[in-house]
């Protein structure tokens, strides 16, 4: 599954799947979500060889037993049989201005600081503050739509 991509699942639905590995980055992570955030999708994975990095996950139920582990990843809801690993709560500021939420270049892991941090998870905590704009009327667009 390609970075930068959203994946919807129909929630109640079955998938059996014999490797999963997303191929998500800092700036492209991937999404895996339940079609329905209160009905989880049901995976049932076979083998060993799987590969979960910076992935955002919602909604998704691993089956027979196995565990999945998702690295650098967000447990964003109801999610069984994931082990999310170095999930932490990074504070992420807005910095340079206008601009697009996904564009790195206005992430920074310090007010004032410089971008190209990650783009924001499910897990970060987003801040705007006196050092996010550098003029009146600038602001930061969410360009992301679900």
């Amino acid at each position: 599954m390609a970075g930068g991509k959203t994946i919807y699942f129909n929630g109640g639905s079955k998938f059996n799947f014999n490797e999963i590995k997303t191929l998500g980055s800092c700036t492209q992570p991937v999404e895996l979500l339940s079609s329905q955030s209160s009905v989880p999708a049901l995976f049932f994975v076979k083998g060993l060889n799987h590969s979960v990095d910076y992935t955002s996950i919602g909604g998704i139920h691993l089956q027979n037993g196995v565990s999945v582990n998702a690295l650098n990843s967000a447990n964003l809801y109801n999610n069984e049989g994931w082990n999310f690993v170095g999930e932490s709560v990074v504070s992420l500021f807005w910095v340079g201005g206008t601009g697009e939420w996904d564009d790195p270049a206005h992430w920074s892991f310090v007010s004032g600081g410089p971008g190209g941090a990650c783009i924001p998870k499910g897990n970060n905590l987003v801040i705007f503050d006196e050092n996010s704009f550098t003029a009146g009327g600038q602001t930061g667009t969410i360009n992301i739509i679900r």
